[in-house]
């Protein structure tokens, strides 16, 4: 970008025309440089005198804006965004800023409009809108009701549909959205089953823009007849708790037919938090035990033992990590067998 601005300087000294534009580019490098350097009042002069040489322009108001309502007039900053608006109504961008300006002023109901054409035409989505210092305040309000997700995680829970017999697989989905950076806490409230147990933990991600769709498959094995309810099973994120839901679970048997107790977690955690780095074996303490991630098609073991549950994270259906999960503090073995 910074080539192309000196190129356009440079054309614009040799042809008298354009000689407004070159000073429109000057100015709007000085007002860069200004705010940078943590000076919003002279940022907000340079991108004036820029405003005066190129009155055209879309941009140099909102970089403006910017700099007044950083230097605490906020007042400037929207009275400078209705004029941009009032003559190019489609400016989306002037449209997301002038609702963050109204919402720090405390009245984000004025600019709930603006927020709402700003999303549809994709100036950010509704999970970074919510992460923006200027609308998180009253996400959780009605003002922003339909707009923007009022917690910082959002989701669900599905089992099994029907029945399923002794020995065979139960698998518990939970559908989870947040920012792609948002670490989430997760567990399961409620009474131990006592007839499934956990073999493997497999998250799979589907990632939009800066949200990230995670789905988590609890995969496990009906190891007794029972017929119970799973849950609810809680997200954790930026401090708010989220009730997913809960799922029945219905093993049945033959008569007679011997089963055994399990213990199902109540702790669990979503493996691309920890993710390692290259390949790495990365070792953390999560979920009152041990985890460990590693490079693919890797077994790992921790003091002579196999993990109590398999894990695995994948993006777009490719894996890219896999590992385990230990009760305790143990010890992953250095020495790792293909």
């Amino acid at each position: 970008m910074r080539w192309l601005l000196v190129a356009l300087l440079v054309a614009c000294r040799t042809d008298p025309q354009l000689d407004p534009f070159a000073r429109s580019l000057a100015e709007w490098e000085a007002g860069r440089e200004a705010l940078d350097a943590g000076e919003p009042g002279r940022a907000a002069e340079a991108f004036a005198r820029a405003r005066a040489a190129d009155p055209s322009s879309t941009t140099l108001p909102l970089w403006e804006a910017r700099a007044r309502a950083a230097g605490g007039d906020l007042d400037g900053a929207v009275a400078l965004l209705d004029e941009l608006l009032r003559a190019r109504p489609g400016v989306a961008e002037a449209r997301y800023n002038r609702a963050a300006y109204l919402a720090r002023q405390g009245r984000p109901e004025a600019g709930r409009d603006d927020l709402r054409l700003a999303l549809a035409a994709d100036v950010a989505t509704p999970y970074a809108a919510a992460a923006d210092p200027d609308f998180a305040p009253h996400r959780a309000g009605p003002v922003y009701a339909g707009l923007l997700p009022p917690t910082d995680v959002t989701g669900s829970v599905a089992g099994p549909d029907g029945p399923v017999f002794l020995g065979s697989v139960v698998e518990v989905k939970l559908n989870l959205e947040a920012l792609a950076r948002t670490p989430i806490l997760l567990r399961r409230d409620g009474p131990d089953p006592g007839c499934l147990h956990l073999d493997r933990l497999l998250e799979d991600d589907l990632e939009h823009a800066d949200v990230r769709l995670r789905q988590l498959t609890l995969r496990m094995t009906a190891t007794a007849p029972c017929e119970v309810e799973l849950g609810p099973f809680v997200a954790g994120a930026g401090g708010v708790e989220v009730e997913l839901g809960r799922v029945k679970v219905q093993v049945e048997a033959p008569p007679g037919a011997a089963g055994r107790a399990s213990v199902l977690p109540a702790t669990l955690f979503v493996p691309s938090d920890h993710a390692p780095v290259g390949a790495e074996v990365r070792t953390v303490a999560v979920a009152d035990g041990t985890l460990a991630l590693g490079p693919l098609r890797r077994t790992l073991v921790a003091d002579g033992r196999r993990p109590e549950w398999a894990v695995e994270w994948r993006v777009n259906g490719q894996t890219r990590a896999t590992g385990g999960w230990w009760p305790g503090t143990v010890t992953v073995d250095a020495d790792l067998s293909p």
